[in-house]
């Protein structure tokens, strides 16, 4: 991937004069962040590798660098570093190395690997951008429903692929596709194939490949009271996850509600279907048959917001119902509570929840800001 982006870069000096290809640099624009980030966690239980108090600091964050656009084309690189340090006995690997560390540490999430600090080049990406089209190239930051930068630690996951966005002329409507290689956890410095970070040394055995792609398609509607969503992510040999939103915002003199609904339908497919059938398999003989359903409504006054959230789970005696959301999308409503209950990402643990509902689980949140 990387030598066909410096291949590409070094086509463009060769087509255009010297002097045009200095100044998309000396246009371009340099961009970043630095991050000091301190956690604290308490958890009670017996699971192996899990202590019930961790915490860590680290430094770190991102610097990157933007080309001018000619003729519609520039590239884009960034590089992302997470730095711990005093780190005690106990740590919260979740700012630092815990995906690496599962993957190469015999699954340990918090073993010395799991503590390492690192460095990547997160994104690289040749862009081509016109007034409806926008087509990216390389290792990228995606925002999507269920794959995902989730920001919400030291750094961003970032996937590998292509990804196309056409607006629809005079229109309130956008259109989506994504084919996608490999994905770097925001705990890892590894770009790792995309089926086979969820599926670890698993993969042959479930799909019948030692690796994957996903696809990815989607349709977004937004005016100024109105937004609808329809995405459509397709894992080759493994899973199809249909998403979708309806979100309606209205005004009443000074207060401003938004009305939301949501909902996830998942399916395990091809070679899967087969390897999940067997009692043997990671699921215990059972096939992938998830969904579920999100709801919110907000108030807005002035400065003060106040948001209720529900969600629902459907639970099933002959079914893996628990979501499978291994590339950090945490898209329910009510994600700050179930974004931990539902799943695990780290690699290889796609099919791994952290806590087995024995009931269909329901959330329900309440928020105020003011």
């Amino acid at each position: 991937m990387s030598k066909i982006i410096l291949s590409s870069l070094a086509c463009l000096s060769l087509a255009y004069s010297v002097d045009t290809f200095t100044d998309i640099f000396k246009e371009g624009k340099t961009y970043g962040n630095i991050k000091y980030y301190y956690i604290q966690t308490d958890k009670q239980n017996n699971q192996p590798f899990k202590d019930s108090s961790a915490n860590a600091n680290a430094m770190g964050g991102t610097l990157g660098f933007k080309t001018a656009a000619y003729y519609g084309m520039s590239g884009q690189a960034t590089f992302m570093t997470t730095n711990g340090f005093h780190l005690e006995n106990s740590v919260d690997t979740s700012i630092l190395s815990r995906d690496s560390g599962v993957r190469l540490d015999n699954g340990n999430p918090s073993g010395k690997i799991a503590q390492e600090s690192f460095s990547v080049l997160g994104e690289a990406f040749i862009n081509y951008h016109d007034e409806n089209l926008n087509i990216k190239y390389g290792r990228q930051i995606l925002k999507t429903p269920l794959i995902n930068a989730k920001e919400v630690r030291m750094l961003p996951s970032t996937v590998q692929g292509t990804t196309i966005k056409y607006t629809l002329k005079d229109t309130n409507f956008v259109f989506g596709a994504a084919y996608l290689s490999a994905f770097k956890q925001r705990t890892s410095y590894k770009f790792i194939n995309i089926i086979k970070h969820t599926l670890g040394s698993n993969t042959k055995k479930i799909t019948g490949k030692h690796s994957g792609n996903l696809y990815m398609v989607n349709m977004n509607y937004d005016n100024n009271h109105l937004h609808a969503s329809l995405y459509d992510y397709y894992a080759e040999n493994f899973l199809n996850s249909w998403y979708g939103k309806l979100e309606y915002t209205g005004v009443e003199g000074k207060y401003i509600y938004n009305l939301g609904l949501e909902g996830i339908v998942q399916r395990s497919i091809g070679n899967t279907n087969e390897y999940l059938a067997q009692t043997d398999s990671m699921t215990n003989a059972k096939k992938i048959n998830a969904e579920s359903i999100s709801m919110k409504s907000e108030l807005q006054y002035e400065e003060s917001k106040f948001m209720l959230g529900y969600s629902y789970v459907t639970s099933d005696d002959t079914s893996h119902d628990s979501l499978v959301l291994p590339w950090d999308g945490t898209p329910l409503y009510t994600n700050m509570i179930t974004s931990n209950d539902l799943f695990v990402s780290n690699y290889g643990k796609g099919l791994v929840a952290d806590s087995i509902c024995q009931v269909s689980p329901r959330y329900t949140i309440a928020k105020a800001i003011f």
